[in-house]
């Protein structure tokens, strides 16, 4: 069985960092798929990480593509580790100014902006050009939509009666629009 990476991606809370947590996990008889074992050690000495960061944009009616490649021992102030010799378990917290850096079409962004993302993980070894694993995830993020339906729910005075309704009406709908697009 070969190495197959399982990731948690986000955004902090204040949607001005890019979060991505490896919860591959060791291998074993119920994980076959995880870190060492009959699979690769993730050994920083024996492993090369990289990530590929693709932001779907439109420009007008066109769809483009940007993209950034992030080699984690360059980006290794942005990476939290439980061992200081070991990439399992890796928690990437890469805050929307680096992701300007090397994403020129991002440099206008102050935030994580709600968008669709491709991020592609690559573990290759660090002496040859082997690749252990490649894994595309697809991250769609609503951060910025969901502080602003929060924001509406919990401006509403359900303590009024003689109140206009529509007010959550239009709360009740935007979070009804949100929880479709979490589920596309």
């Amino acid at each position: 069985m070969a190495l197959n990476l399982k990731v948690n991606i986000q955004t902090a809370n204040d949607c001005r960092n890019l979060v991505i947590e490896d919860i591959t996990g060791n291998y074993s008889e119920n994980n076959l798929g995880g870190w060492g074992g009959l699979n690769i050690n993730p050994l920083k000495t024996n492993v090369n990480m990289s990530m590929t960061l693709q932001a779907y944009l439109y420009e007008g009616e066109n769809l483009t593509i940007a993209e950034g490649n992030f080699d984690f021992t360059v980006f290794e102030n942005f990476i939290d580790t439980p061992s200081q010799e070991s990439y399992a378990n890796f928690k990437m917290s890469i805050p929307v100014e680096t992701l300007a850096v090397e994403i020129a079409e991002l440099e206008s962004f102050n935030i994580v902006e709600d968008n669709l993302y491709q991020i592609i993980l690559r573990v290759g070894d660090s002496s040859t050009s082997t690749e252990y694993a490649i894994k595309e995830f697809v991250f769609k993020n609503t951060c910025s939509i969901t502080k602003l339906v929060a924001q509406a729910l919990t401006s509403i005075n359900l303590q009024c009666e003689d109140c206009d309704d529509s007010d959550i009406e239009k709360a009740l709908l935007a979070k009804s629009l949100l929880e479709s697009i979490e589920n596309v």
